[in-house]
Formats: C-alpha cells, sequence, structure tokens
C-alpha cells in the first residue's frame, strides 16, 4: 500500500471517530426551548458554536442548529464549545457567546479558536499551542486580541472604536450588571438598577466613566454623583434610557459629599449619550437632574421625555457656586413638565453657564411651563436656541450680567424676560407669543442686533408691543425688524427708560418712546423715516 493511500485513510478514520464522538454528544443533550432562534446578521460570520443563556440555562447549538449541550454552569458550556471546535476543525473555528450572565465564568482558549463574546464573560485565558493562530474579541470591552504562535500581534480593533471605561452596566432580563473595565469580573449584580448605578459612582472615588448598555434602566431611588471626574455615558439617547420612578423629588443629584465644607466643589463631571424619562406621563413631583457645586461640567447628547423640572442649577450656597467651565450643547426636551433649565433660588450666586444646540418643544402635551429660566446668572454664551410652545417663559434671565444669546427662535410662548447689564441679543427670532415678544426690564449697555420680532401681542387683543423696554438705560436696538401689525406698538419705552439708540431698524408699527435723550434715526416708522 502507497504512502498516500495509507495517508487518506488515516485520514478518513480520524473524520468518522470525530463525527461519531459529537453525534454521540448531540443524542446525550436536552432540545433548546422552541422560543429561542439564531438568525443571521447577530455575528459577522457563521460559528462553528453558539453559546446563549435563557432561565439560568447554557446551551451550546451547532451550526446545523442542533443543541450539543445544556447545562447550567456559564464555564462548562463556553469550554466545551471551545473544545468542541479545537476537536472538529483542527484548522479554526468561532464559538460566539450571546448576550447574558455569564457570571463566574472562566475559560482556557488555545490556538486555532476565534471565540466572541457579546456578552459578561469573566476570565479568559490564552494558552498556546506549538503554532497557529488565536483571536479573543470581547464587544463589551470593545478590545480583540490576536495571538500568532502563541505571541501577541494585535491588541485593538479599530474598526470598532477604541474606548475604555472604569465600569459596565447592562441589563439581562430583569437583572442589572456592574462589569468591572480592568478585571471584567461582574462586581455587582441586582434587580434594582438604581443600587447598580450607586454601586458604581460610590467605587470611583478617583474618578471614572461608567458606560450603560442600551436598555431601560428603571431607577426607583435618587441616584447621586458626589466625586470628581465620573462620567456617565450611554450608547445613545435611543438605546440607553433612564427611566425614574422615584417618588418625590430629582431622580440624580451632582454635588459634593460633604455639606458643611466652604468651597467644596465638585469637578470634571460628563453626562452623555442617554434618555431621561419619567415612567409616567407628566408627574411634575418627578424632577430629572440636581446639581450643585459643579464646576468643569458636561452635558451633552441627552434627550428629556416626559421629565419634568429637568435641569436644576442650585446656587442657594454661596460657597458652592456653579461656575468654570459648564457646558451644555445636544440637549432636546419634549413632552416634558415644569422647567427645562433653571436654577433655584432667587436671591442667589450668579450661575455661569454656556449653552449651545438646544432644543425644547412641548410637543402634544400642553404642560410645559418654562424653557430656560435663570433668576441670577451669567450665561456666558448661548446659541442655537430653539424654544417652542411653554405656556408661560420662553427665555428669563434675571440679574444676568454679560450675556450673550445668538441665533436663537422662539414662538408660541407666553413672554421672554430679560434684566441686567451688558447683554447682547443678535441674530434671534421671536414669533408668535402671547404677551410682549421680549419685556427688558433694567437691561443697560445691552445691545438687541439683527433680530426679527413678528406676530407678539397674538392672544391679548394687540394691548402689548414686541419690544417693551422698562427702565432701560443706554441700550442699542439697531438692524432689527418688527414686521406684523399684530402688536400695538413695534417698540416702548417705559419708566426711567432714556439715553437708548434706536437705529436701522423697520417698524411695522409705531414707537412710543419717554427718555429724553433716547434717539431713534434711520428707522421706518409706519409710515415714514425717522431720520
Amino acid at each position: 500500500m502507497n504512502q498516500k493511500v495509507k495517508w487518506a485513510i488515516a485520514f478518513l478514520s480520524i473524520l468518522i471517530l470525530a463525527m461519531s464522538i459529537e453525534a454521540a454528544l448531540i443524542h446525550a443533550v436536552t432540545t433548546a426551548p422552541s422560543t429561542l432562534t439564531i438568525s443571521s446578521g447577530i455575528y459577522p460570520a457563521a460559528p462553528h458554536y453558539v453559546v446563549w443563556v435563557e432561565s439560568s440555562v447554557y446551551y451550546v447549538k451547532d451550526q446545523n442548529g442542533l443543541t450539543v449541550l445544556s447545562v447550567t454552569n456559564a464555564t462548562e458550556a463556553i469550554q466545551y464549545a471551545i473544545n468542541l471546535t479545537t476537536a472538529t476543525t483542527p484548522s479554526g473555528g468561532e464559538v460566539f457567546v450571546k448576550s447574558g450572565s455569564y457570571v463566574g465564568a472562566s475559560v482556557t482558549v488555545k490556538d486555532n479558536v476565534y471565540l466572541i463574546l457579546d456578552s459578561g464573560v469573566g476570565t479568559v485565558v490564552y494558552t498556546p499551542t506549538t503554532s497557529g493562530t488565536c483571536t479573543i474579541e470581547d464587544r463589551m470591552l470593545w478590545k480583540k486580541l490576536v495571538y500568532l504562535d502563541g505571541n501577541l500581534v494585535y491588541s485593538i480593533d479599530s474598526s470598532a472604536g477604541q474606548h475604555s471605561y472604569s465600569y459596565l452596566i447592562y441589563q439581562d432580563g430583569t437583572f442589572y450588571y456592574l462589569k468591572n473595565g480592568t478585571t471584567g469580573a461582574i462586581d455587582y449584580s441586582s434587580t434594582n438598577a438604581s443600587a447598580v448605578f450607586q454601586s458604581a459612582f460610590d467605587s470611583l472615588t478617583s474618578g471614572g466613566e461608567v458606560f450603560v448598555k442600551a436598555g431601560t434602566y428603571v431607577l426607583t431611588t435618587q441616584i447621586i454623583i458626589e466625586y470628581d471626574g465620573i462620567e456617565l455615558v450611554g450608547e445613545g439617547f435611543y438605546k440607553t434610557i433612564l427611566s425614574y420612578s422615584t417618588t418625590s423629588g430629582y431622580f440624580m443629584a451632582i454635588r459634593h459629599p460633604v455639606s458643611g465644607t466652604s468651597n467644596a466643589r465638585i469637578r470634571g463631571i460628563h453626562l452623555s449619550n442617554f434618555m431621561v424619562r419619567d415612567t409616567n406621563t407628566h408627574n411634575i413631583a418627578h424632577a430629572g437632574i440636581y446639581i450643585q457645586g459643579a464646576q468643569e461640567l458636561t452635558i451633552d447628547n441627552l434627550m428629556f421625555f416626559y421629565a419634568a423640572n429637568c435641569i436644576t442649577f442650585d446656587c442657594s450656597n454661596a460657597t458652592r457656586p456653579n461656575r468654570g467651565g459648564i457646558f451644555i450643547h445636544d440637549i432636546y426636551f419634549d413632552e416634558c413638565d415644569g422647567y427645562m433649565i433653571a436654577d433655584s433660588y432667587y436671591d442667589g450666586v450668579a450661575t455661569e453657564i454656556k449653552m449651545d444646540r438646544i432644543f425644547i418643544t412641548e410637543g402634544s402635551a400642553d404642560n410645559m411651563l418654562d424653557g430656560i429660566v435663570f433668576n441670577n446668572t451669567v450665561i456666558l454664551y448661548a446659541s442655537q436656541i430653539d424654544i417652542d410652545g411653554p405656556n408661560r417663559w420662553g427665555l428669563y434671565l434675571n440679574y444676568s450680567f454679560g450675556s450673550t444669546i445668538s441665533d436663537f427662535w422662539i414662538e408660541d410662548v407666553q413672554r421672554n424676560y430679560i434684566s441686567g447689564s451688558r447683554t447682547r441679543l443678535t441674530n434671534g427670532y421671536i414669533t408668535n407669543n402671547q404677551y410682549e415678544g421680549l419685556w427688558a426690564y433694567g437691561m443697560n449697555q445691552s445691545i438687541i442686533a439683527n433680530c426679527v420680532f413678528t406676530s407678539n401681542s397674538a392672544a391679548t387683543n394687540d394691548t402689548y408691543s414686541a419690544l417693551n423696554l422698562t427702565n432701560c438705560i443706554n441700550t442699542i436696538i439697531t438692524n432689527s425688524q418688527f414686521q406684523s401689525i399684530t402688536e400695538k406698538w413695534s417698540i416702548v419705552e417705559g419708566g426711567i427708560s432714556d439715553n437708548n439708540i434706536i437705529t436701522g431698524s423697520i417698524m411695522a408699527d409705531y414707537i412710543i418712546t419717554v427718555g429724553i435723550d433716547t434717539h431713534t434715526n434711520l428707522c421706518w416708522n409706519v409710515t415714514s423715516w425717522v431720520a
């Protein structure tokens, strides 16, 4: 018998033996639940074996859709799939572990196995053979490790995004899990989502990121961030949803833990990429995010839906001001109650803040009271603000100093109010408000430029003006338009207003001035130019 024939017979013998072993294993296990299916597109290519968990039972399924193992031990199931892949496909094969709870799992993988983890697997140990390739891809950690002949040759899958975090929170059925981003271990699990979030925050005494996978997390008690440098990041506000059902008060508080310490500030907090909503519809007793003593705070890419009193800055404590690098941008408010962004104290220390791309809409509800309301603030810069529908104030800035509001659109509110010095309003559109378009009270040494006022005083029998200047001194209105005759007057001065300049603007209604040194020139005043 020649050598080629011997090799062929040996190969067939090994193949028959392997098939016999696999058939015996298939025959020995129970059948998977008929409700579970492995659909195409879950993994990049058809794996040789899939591991999943259902009702605390771990299943292994082969390429033909047959269940080859069902056990109650996570390690046993995953290790079995790895060993079977090595035995039946010497040239290499894939094992895909579906998302689920694999608490305490610890497996060993050798060469010629591509292990894909879409789940919370604990420990994976690589034991190299003499030659071959091994790949371990952890989708929760967004990491991929590639070994060639026992050597690590590739450690990050850049196509999946480079992302690291201190803790990962994910949901499996009624349980919520807290996975350590460094060790891969499940540090905490509970049916109480609030307890899982709080465990993560309390552990990050030196800061770190908490990454929250897609899912709905029902928070029943207040969660508190009180250490510097904590980031709470979701997968997107239509994917990661924080739904709160607290009995009363704010569902989240950001504050320094030591209440009696002077100048106790909290720094470097970042909230991003999730939705905040009430489990009930329009419950004004449930509030959103409370902030006190913040510095270097960023809130971005959030949506508030069916929420109430959404973002509150507590400015009542003079030793804990909210100022120094506070930035809020790309925030959406829809179908909400109460106010959207506000401070909580009339006579407190001023808040310094920058806002950009804020979108507020009442939606189909009729419960939204206020848009942006600050009783004592310095808004360093606010741009691209869109406010539509609050029943009371659209924009309310009291005792403001040095604020700049630009590129804004405000409509269908009761009125807007600004009080304070050195305020700049530019490139704005104020329309269809119930009373004045803007009530400027004591807005001294300020500028209103390139703004359009139209169709205000909509529900008050034309008794209000588009722009009311009360006790305003040394303010300039320029290059603006008052387009509609809905208002009774375009601009009205009142109180002790004086030394104002109204220039280069077009009026559809009359101007009434009281200041003896107020000057109006180069304006079209209904029927003629005012020189």
